[in-house]
């Protein structure tokens, strides 16, 4: 693309978005990812980014004005692009010019087959463009732009395309790699309550579980946005209703997490970080997608943190361990307060965890010293106070026997 053409391009997506209207340049199909619209599209039909860019590109031709109208009766246009050895091609819109009603949206959600959480998704999407548009104008500016690159408004011409809800499945889907046949099985549309507990217990039972697979098959299989995302709307926000039903579910993951079998620091450091992003979600996309990312989070929990296979005693060592790196973390101390034989203590311990208790306490100080050493800017000896080691010397070897390189080295090396 010459200098000219790109400071043409670049004024021109610049007025289109002073005006409300979405507009950028597309190169591939992670350029495709960022556009905003794109999340919905890919959240109804279960598509990918790349299949919906292929789609796209696969209807332009040199010098024509593609024009779509979608399932939401907005307006889509796109232009390839003269751009030397790529495939570039000017995206705008959406752009709508009237008001999407409750009895319409009904008509399309009946029509694609999607869940009543879809309605929330889309409401939300069509809600966020800025402004309803004069179509004419719109296309007014085009038209302009279109002979400032190509010249003369005759090398060029306009393609119209009208697409009805089941038009879009049925045509433009089709068109993808892969077919629907499997959609009215995943989306479970207008789930009953009895059928969205059922789900979410599914959910609960793998991350008390650890299984971490079974949460990916589980979100691949149910989706997120027909399960736990199909929620009503107990408020007008529908961004604090997903950020509601997200506050639930941290709630519940938590509770699960506990009862596999993870100590309650552990449990508390992740709740913890959870609920500040979920006061950050912008848009029902972030919080579906953190929903699944909670679910995989805790069930990783599980499976690394459980202590559920351990007997009462070591389970309570193991406790007082996570709980405190600076107490008395000695044999002799755990065996006063389990009121057990120092002696019994030590060879129980060793063989449910596979190590001497000495050398449990000193892998989990390295790993806090490794944690304090990549997150924070404390001194060495504050590092090694914190992990209950107060020689600097000793925590020097230690430290060196577990990452074979000293502290200061391995901090280096992180920079």
């Amino acid at each position: 693309m010459s200098e000219m053409l790109q400071q043409t391009t670049d004024f021109f997506i610049k007025l289109l978005k002073n005006m409300g209207i979405p507009a950028c340049v597309i190169h591939s199909a992670d350029d495709y990812q960022k556009n905003a619209y794109v999340s919905t599209v890919v959240y109804a039909f279960r598509k990918t980014t790349d299949e919906i860019y292929q789609y796209i590109l696969g209807n332009l031709t040199p010098h024509v004005l593609y024009h779509e109208i979608d399932y939401l009766q907005c307006h889509h246009y796109a232009l390839l692009l003269p751009f030397a050895g790529e495939q570039s091609f000017l995206l705008v819109g959406p752009v709508r010019n009237s008001t999407l009603t409750d009895s319409r949206l009904l008509e399309i959600l009946e029509a694609l087959h999607l869940s009543a959480s879809s309605r929330a998704v889309i409401q939300s999407q069509y809600n966020s463009l800025t402004k309803e548009q004069d179509i004419n104008t719109v296309e007014g500016l085009l038209y302009g732009y279109c002979q400032e690159i190509f010249g003369d408004g005759e090398n060029f011409t306009q393609e119209n395309h009208s697409i009805s809800p089941a038009d879009y499945q049925n045509k433009v889907m089709d068109s993808l790699p892969g077919t629907l046949a499997s959609e009215n099985k995943s989306m479970m549309p207008n789930m009953t309550v009895d059928e969205l507990y059922a789900v979410e217990n599914n959910m609960l039972d793998c991350i008390r579980a650890g299984n971490t697979k079974k949460i990916e098959q589980f979100f691949q299989e149910d989706g997120p946005q027909s399960s736990l995302s199909d929620i009503e709307q107990r408020t007008p926000d529908t961004i604090r209703n997903f950020k509601n039903q997200c506050i639930i579910q941290n709630t519940l993951c938590r509770k699960t997490a506990e009862r596999g079998g993870v100590p309650p620091i552990y449990i508390h450091q992740i709740s913890s970080d959870f609920a500040r992003q979920i006061e950050q979600i912008t848009s029902v996309e972030e919080a579906v997608e953190l929903i699944r990312y909670m679910a995989r989070k805790y069930a990783l929990l599980v499976q690394n943190r459980s202590i559920n296979g351990y007997s009462l005693p070591v389970q309570r060592i193991i406790t007082l361990i996570d709980t405190d790196l600076t107490a008395d973390l000695s044999l002799k101390r755990f065996a006063e307060e389990l009121n057990q034989n120092a002696s019994y203590l030590s060879t129980l311990f060793k063989k449910e965890t596979g190590e001497a208790l000495t050398d449990y306490v000193n892998s989990k100080r390295i790993e806090h010293a490794l944690f304090l050493l990549n997150t924070t800017d404390l001194q060495i000896q504050t590092i090694a106070n914190s992990c209950g080691i107060y020689d600097l010397s000793y925590f020097g070897k230690l430290f060196k026997k577990y990452v074979n390189m000293s502290p200061s080295a391995y901090r280096s090396s992180i920079r």
